[in-house]
């Protein structure tokens, strides 16, 4: 009987080498980073502007392009549909008789279009010609004008027939995208094709911010004091860093109402210039949290009397005047905290009497509620007068921390560069029902975002 076992010889497999068929592509490191705006490039393309629907082939890696025929099937030709594409028209629609034994006619035109769409032989444009009839053309040649990644691309078009339901339906039958181009979007540098969503997205931010415009006009611009005035005071209350804000943001040649919202005089108070919340959404920068004011509260309209000023805001009839209690410093107004401090307190005033006097009322029934990435749940929006800090929560301005889902679109518009125009749809609606102090502050921020959202307004 043996004691030692001796284990099997293991015979290594040998692999026979990949045998390689074609030599390796040479890579090199040589990337073509210049950018030209193409809004400013276009400025030097001439011709009239010609918006059609551009029919773009879906093409495999060895497909070349073709003409479009009835008689094809959807599995052999299929396209993307971009609505509303610009053509720089450069060569009008010119017919010439053929020297065939038909001696039929032949319609052609030439023109430049956007990089973005990157026509081939054989796409479709659908185009009206004039008469209020379509017109089927198809791309006879494409030729890049420049060597930059941003540039426009001539092409050449020959007329094929005029369209009627049948035609329209068996170019349509083979759609399987449909694209919308943005002007918006190519003026400001954007990707100029929008997906059907997005699209629908992006007008319906726009209609609902001139909305919201025309109501919070409506709604709080006071015709007795011509300016904003906060809604629900026992007394009236004037705020002169959101007054301030909303004559910014809001365009008044868009909306002329605006012209009737005046800035209350308050020179001389240098108070009234610190540097709040409304700043830093002004200048999309967040970067001053920490040092800005943060909590506010009322002084009576009598700190101006001595003022004797035009459009004072002591003659103005307004009882009351929202002030900074924690002012920032500046060696150009070593004595604001002192004087600020004193009046307030003769005056009876405290840093949290906001709290007693803006009314608290019920939230509406319904609520937006938005998980974060850390898994927690927040409310659409907090009370004004939960705490007495300015408009937004203690844990945004302290630690950059958001507490609502207004809060949370903030942050990720101004720190990361990036919104979600869906949830921001959705609590947009939702504020023409808030209360009407919330709706007073959170408007604006609202506004500001829609404004910030690419190429909405």
């Amino acid at each position: 009987m043996s004691y030692i076992t001796i284990p099997d010889e293991v015979v290594e497999e040998k692999k026979p080498k990949a045998l390689k068929y074609t030599e390796e592509v040479y890579k090199g490191a040589t990337v073509d980073s210049r950018l030209e705006n193409i809004s400013t490039v276009s400025s030097y393309i001439s011709g009239s502007k010609w918006v059609v629907d551009y029919y773009k082939q879906i093409l495999g890696r060895d497909d070349s392009g073709s003409t479009h025929s009835d008689k094809s099937l959807k599995v052999h030709k299929q396209y993307t549909l971009i609505r509303g594409v610009p053509i720089i028209v450069s060569q009008e629609l010119q017919a010439s008789q053929n020297s065939d034994g038909q001696r039929s006619f032949e319609m052609t035109g030439a023109g430049s279009v956007i990089y973005d769409i990157t026509p081939i032989e054989g796409d479709v444009i659908v185009a009206d010609i004039g008469d209020g009839r379509e017109m089927e053309f198809t791309v006879t040649s494409t030729e890049r004008v420049s060597i930059y990644p941003e540039a426009y691309i001539d092409i050449n078009y020959r007329a094929v027939r005029v369209m009627d339901a049948r035609v329209r339906e068996s170019i349509d039958s083979k759609v399987k995208e449909t694209l919308y181009y943005s002007v918006d979007n190519q003026r400001i540098g954007l990707k100029a094709l929008l997906t059907t969503d997005e699209a629908k997205s992006k007008e319906d931010l726009r209609k609902l911010y001139n909305v919201l415009v025309r109501r919070y006009i409506r709604d709080f611009n006071s015709s007795d004091y011509v300016t904003l005035m906060i809604p629900g005071q026992d007394n009236k209350s004037y705020d002169p860093y959101l007054t301030r804000f909303v004559k910014a943001i809001i365009d008044s040649n868009v909306y002329p109402q605006m012209h009737e919202i005046n800035l209350l005089n308050m020179h001389g108070d240098d108070l009234h210039d610190d540097e709040t919340i409304w700043d830093c959404l002004i200048n999309v920068d967040l970067r001053s949290l920490g040092v800005i004011s943060s909590k506010v509260g009322f002084v009576s309209v009598n700190e101006y009397r001595s003022r004797p000023l035009f459009n004072s805001v002591y003659f103005s009839g307004v009882n009351r005047v929202l002030r900074v209690m924690d002012p920032g410093y500046s060696v150009n107004l070593k004595n604001r905290r002192n004087q600020s401090m004193g009046t307030l307190v003769k005056a009876g005033v405290q840093t949290n009497e906001i709290k007693d006097i803006i009314p608290l009322q019920d939230l509406n029934s319904e609520k937006l509620e938005y998980t974060d990435t850390n898994g927690d749940t927040l409310p659409m929006i907090q009370r004004i007068v939960l705490d007495d800090y300015y408009v937004f929560s203690e844990s945004f301005y302290e630690k950059k921390i958001p507490s609502t889902i207004l809060e949370r679109l903030v942050i990720d518009r101004i720190e990361k560069g990036v919104i979600d125009n869906t949830l921001l749809h959705k609590i947009a609606e939702y504020s023409l029902r808030f209360d009407n102090l919330e709706r007073f502050y959170y408007t604006p921020i609202i506004l500001a975002l829609i404004k910030l959202s690419d190429g909405v307004i």
